[in-house]
């Protein structure tokens, strides 16, 4: 199913709703970051190079997108920025209350919690890990070890993201395994999810 976010960036553009983003964190990739609150900003950068759509039309659009969700669910979802950089590309942040507000809105899968809350949700952890010392690159190479799925599952207390997009991942912690299928430790406290519809689990 067709992001509804990248249909409301489409909207933006329109309308030329201009903004700025105030946090540090400026991706230049569709990424999310998982604050400390729980709450998500979303960063969508997409190219966007010609408009075909009224601005009467999606000005209403997107009220009554973000409107009707809020009517049906008890999430929060704002639109805190938007702006082109010189080279025609749009750059997007929302802000959602919780993960689970973004995984509505957008219907994906985005989960934030201990490894015990994600167990008991039901998630796998089907998967090898890669466990990394100090934000080292994941892959076969740098990794100081392969890690089963039991070994990861056991470490209750750790907290963990998981994702089915393929994104930018910013967390408040120190990153110690991925997912060896779609995942990639950029640093300290970023991953990378590149498998569309596969579950990256990161942990920290």
């Amino acid at each position: 199913m067709k992001r509804r976010i990248s249909i409301l960036l489409v909207a933006v553009m329109a309308i030329g709703l201009l903004g700025g983003c105030k946090d540090k964190f400026s991706p230049n990739e569709n990424a999310v970051y998982i604050k400390k609150d729980g709450s998500v900003i979303a960063y969508t950068v997409e190219d966007f190079s010609e408009d075909y759509y009224d601005q009467a039309e999606l000005t209403s659009y997107i009220d009554e997108e973000i409107e009707a969700f809020e009517a049906e669910e008890e999430g929060s979802v704002k639109l805190t920025s938007f702006n082109v950089d010189e080279n025609g590309v749009a750059h997007m942040v929302m802000k959602y209350d919780s993960c689970e507000t973004y995984s509505a809105f957008n219907n994906v899968t985005l989960f934030s919690g201990s490894v015990a809350e994600a167990v008991a949700a039901g998630y796998l952890f089907d998967d090898d890990f890669y466990t990394i010392d100090g934000g080292e690159s994941a892959d076969a190479s740098s990794a100081s070890g392969d890690v089963s799925s039991d070994a990861v599952k056991s470490l209750l207390e750790s907290k963990c993201v998981i994702t089915d997009e393929a994104l930018l991942v910013k967390i408040n912690g120190g990153i110690t395994h991925v997912s060896a299928t779609g995942g990639k430790i950029l640093s300290e406290d970023q991953a990378r999810s590149t498998d569309w519809g596969g579950l990256t689990y990161i942990i920290y």
